[in-house]
């Protein structure tokens, strides 16, 4: 804590020297006195302080204040998780992993393993799998021991790594949108009957890192009633797809349904496109026969 002593009479220019129980504190001479962790509250129970305001004129003691100081033992750290604690990656991607204790007094130390080994440097309360982790497919586990001066503790996740799919359903792309654009937006042309495709491609580069978008889905019609199309939304590295395990299904049989996407940034705890190219690929489900049915993609940068 820090203690402050004002004056409501004088002409200023004052000097301050506080004591602590009668005995002045070397170099405590500014108007405020900030208890030192060492000398102030090892092992003390209470103390007086005081200080002593002076300008030209005189000096004045102020009334000592008494502090009573209650020394609290560190918390072992508990309650403690990784997030994600489950999480699908392809193979070569990143992914991010974070440590987190909902009880225990910081700092904390962290030590991450990676199938029971230690991983070296990884020291941080935060993981960044690389290449070297996520290089061939295959079930990971990685564990943080997290401790204090109080005791320690460790918590976990699992990483599945997915196999590079070979793209062999790839299709024809109608549009490209390269999520550096501040606002674009693609539309098919009369999407009719079902079972029709449309396919935007993504282009994610480089200096995308870290940028969060938005992709608005939007579905209509003009026509009798003003009838609207019901279609299937997905978001996969293969043009086209919409079956396979790295396919994500962001729209179902919705109408003017929005899905937040991140770019590079996992930990956003949405579908996340990295450095490359992506597909969002559209298929209609309901559509009366000559209405117009477009699929509408808007590409919003927050």
């Amino acid at each position: 804590p820090t203690l402050n002593v004002t004056c409501s009479v004088g002409s200023g220019g004052y000097t301050f020297q506080w004591s602590k129980n009668g005995t002045n504190i070397n170099g405590a001479t500014s108007q405020t006195y900030t208890l030192s962790p060492t000398t102030d509250t090892f092992a003390v129970n209470s103390a007086s302080y005081g200080v002593v305001v002076s300008n030209s004129v005189g000096s004045v003691s102020a009334t000592p204040a008494t502090v009573t100081l209650t020394i609290q033992s560190a918390v072992a750290p508990s309650a403690c998780s990784v997030t994600p604690s489950s999480v699908n990656v392809s193979v070569g991607a990143s992914q991010t992993l974070s440590a987190s204790c909902a009880v225990g007094t910081s700092p904390f130390n962290y030590t991450w393993y990676r199938n029971g080994a230690p991983i070296t440097g990884a020291t941080s309360s935060t993981y960044t799998l690389t290449n070297a982790d996520t290089g061939s497919p295959g079930s990971q586990t990685y564990r943080v021991d997290i401790s204090n001066s109080a005791g320690d503790t460790n918590a976990s996740g699992t990483v599945n790594v997915n196999a590079a799919l070979a793209c062999s359903n790839s299709g024809s792309v109608n549009s490209i949108i390269n999520v550096d654009t501040v606002y674009k937006q693609v539309s098919s042309s009369n999407l009719f009957g079902t079972a029709n495709t449309y396919i935007v491609r993504l282009d994610v580069g480089a200096s995308s890192s870290t940028r969060g978008g938005l992709t608005a889905l939007f579905s209509h019609t003009e026509g009798v009633a003003s009838q609207r199309a019901a279609r299937t939304v997905v978001l996969s590295p293969c043009a086209g797809d919409f079956a396979s395990s790295a396919a994500t299904v962001l729209s179902t049989n919705s109408v003017g349904a929005t899905a937040e996407l991140s770019i590079n940034d996992a930990g956003r705890g949405v579908p996340n496109i990295t450095t490359g190219v992506w597909y969002v690929n559209i298929k209609n489900t309901s559509c009366t026969a000559n209405t117009r049915c477009d699929a509408l993609i808007d590409w919003l940068h927050y």
